[in-house]
């Protein structure tokens, strides 16, 4: 009897092993895959969270812009409202001549005045669709999502005589820019390989800008990153980062409002003759705009053997700028 009982536990004993390495492998498995989803999930929300907010960033600094182009308009209206009633509070002159003498005096320092503010706007307008497009660029280029290593130079590190690494210049290593950046300054003041790009100002005129990268040192090394301005992204490097924009308003431009200002004066006929004086500026009559509303759409790949290939993440944030000259501006997000 007492070898059919230990026959019978030593069969449930190998019995019961498959099941154990069974559900082993299905928890390493579980946790695995709960690695891989949390990891992609987090490069999902991070890249939209960096997309979302630097189009918003820039809409906001955009809109800041137009609304300092409101104050100026207000000033400018307030202005002419302002000249207009002293001219009325100072008829009749009691000759043409002396209303026509004292009504210039009067008007040409308003005159002057509001064209100062015009200008002021007018230069606000001409930058606004260049600083919108570097701002969305910067945004994103410079939100660390490209995760290129930076390696050591040689002149960096000291060696010994048998080639072990005995010091590192940390400071010369720091203050050292990423391959990355130098590309990038390059790019937007039109030097070494982007000459043709346009240069200062043209740069930011681009609808598209790729960044192609490695992230093994030995790789980085060998071939640094390349920036693809306008074209796609070089797949056969290990990662990309893409930056495209859509509708994005490139011109802004104000008009002056043309009225003239009236007085009176005397004559033999009586003294409630009017005079005109024109007034080139007397406020802003509209902001142009070539597009009221854009998008940015920012895509991040990586190749890993964790993914079993390359794994692309993408998100757009849509803007549409909402608002008048005299109601203010404002933007939302679609």
């Amino acid at each position: 009897m007492f070898f059919i009982y230990r026959r019978i536990k030593d069969n449930q004993k190998a019995q019961v092993a498959p099941f154990l390495v069974l559900i082993a492998a299905i928890l390493v498995l579980a946790i695995i895959a709960t690695s891989l989803i949390g990891e992609a999930t987090f490069r999902r929300l991070r890249l939209a969270n960096i997309t979302d907010s630097g189009a918003i960033s820039a809409a906001s600094a955009f809109c800041r812009g137009l609304n300092q182009i409101r104050v100026s308009n207000t000033q400018m209206l307030l202005s002419y409202i302002r000249l207009q009633v002293q001219l009325l509070a100072k008829s009749p002159w009691p000759s043409k001549a002396a209303g026509y003498s004292a009504a210039l005096g009067w008007s040409l320092i308003g005159i002057e005045s509001n064209k100062d503010l015009f200008d002021q706007a007018d230069n606000i307008a001409k930058d606004l669709g260049k600083n919108l497009r570097a701002n969305l660029y910067d945004s994103i280029f410079g939100a660390a999502l490209i995760d290129e290593p930076k390696p050591f130079n040689l002149d960096e590190i000291t060696r010994d005589a048998s080639g072990k690494i005995v010091s590192i210049d940390y400071n010369k290593y720091i203050q050292r820019h990423y391959h990355f950046e130098d590309e990038y300054l390059n790019f937007k003041n039109g030097a070494g390989d982007y000459v043709t790009t346009g240069g200062k100002d043209e740069w930011w005129k681009q609808d598209k800008i790729s960044y192609s990268f490695n992230k093994k040192k030995a790789d980085v090394l060998n071939r640094p990153g390349k920036l693809s301005p306008g074209e796609e992204p070089d797949t056969a490097y290990a990662s990309y980062l893409r930056t495209e924009l859509a509708g994005t308003p490139s011109q802004v431009s104000v008009d002056p409002q043309r009225l003239v200002l009236f007085f009176f004066y005397c004559t033999p006929s009586g003294c409630w003759t009017p005079g005109i004086i024109p007034h080139p500026y007397a406020w802003i009559r509209r902001i142009d705009l070539n597009s009221d509303n854009f998008s940015l759409k920012v895509s991040k790949s990586d190749t890993s053997d964790l993914y079993g290939g390359r794994v692309t993440q993408t998100h757009t944030t849509n803007i549409r700028i909402k608002g008048s000259l005299y109601r203010g501006y404002d933007f939302v997000v679609e």
